[in-house]
């Protein structure tokens, strides 16, 4: 039995396009973030990356970015809206 690879073992992952800064995007700029969302859901992992992208999200890790199609914004962010 082999073991589950870590995102980070996956070449062909969208968010290794060498343009990183396309899952970043400014929450004001709502074209930039369907842009990332889109091809986050073209991705062939998108499924691993939802799953291992949850603990970082429930702890907090992670914000203001896309990862698994989600945008994901600053909690004062939030708070403003």
């Amino acid at each position: 039995m082999s073991a589950l690879k870590t995102l980070a073992d996956f070449d062909g992952r969208a968010c290794r396009s060498g343009q990183a800064d396309l899952f970043f995007p400014k929450q004001t700029n709502r074209e930039a973030v369907r842009y990332a969302q889109r091809l986050c859901m073209g991705c062939p992992i998108w499924g691993q990356c939802a799953l291992e992208a949850i603990p970082l999200v429930e702890g907090r890790e992670m914000a203001d970015c896309v990862i698994a199609a989600v945008h994901l914004p600053y909690e004062e962010d939030l708070r403003s809206e």
